[in-house]
């Protein structure tokens, strides 16, 4: 199976120069180290290709990897940048990321109000993580005046999407 996998590695690389799905590929095998000799630089090379040509996955994960300097060197400003071009498109990782970076101070002050938003875009696309820290968010008043209201919406919702969640990977998704 490790040939098939370095043989696969081989030919991945050589369609890797104009292939996004390659690109991603490869990345990943040699992030993990799987089939190739794991090489977290030259990973970063291939997610940074297929994030160029408009990958939202690519973008999140060359986000991520500029956060912790995986490949790359660390850069706070560089990791937001891309990672808010994978949320403006819909990335739930990135728009999670993303809001906690703002919450936290990471890279810049911490912004409450765009933490904020960023939890509201990936709660209202299904992710419970995401709805709970709202329901904690509104409930404290962080970023937003307190509103136990919204905060118990939030909560419950959150309750909601997690079962939708479970079910789906119990029944698999419909």
């Amino acid at each position: 199976a490790g040939e098939d996998k370095l043989s696969g590695a081989y030919w991945l690389k050589r369609a890797a120069a104009d292939h996004v799905p390659a690109q991603l590929m490869l990345g990943e095998l040699l992030l993990k180290g799987e089939g190739v000799k794991r090489n977290e630089t030259l990973a970063a090379q291939y997610f940074m290709l297929a994030a160029r040509k408009g990958s939202v996955e690519a973008q999140e994960i060359v986000g991520q990897l500029f956060r912790t300097g995986t490949g790359v060197p660390q850069d706070q400003a560089l990791a937001r940048g891309w990672l808010q071009k994978a949320a403006d498109q819909g990335n739930e990782e990135a728009c999670l990321t993303l809001a906690s970076m703002y919450r936290n101070g990471e890279g810049s002050p911490r912004d409450p109000v765009a933490a904020l938003k960023c939890f509201q875009q990936a709660a209202e696309n299904g992710n419970p993580e995401a709805a709970n820290e709202l329901g904690v968010m509104y409930l404290a008043g962080e970023g937003t005046f307190p509103d136990e209201s919204a905060s118990a919406y939030w909560f419950q919702r959150a309750m909601e999407l997690e079962e939708e969640r479970l079910a789906d990977l119990k029944y698999g998704a419909s």
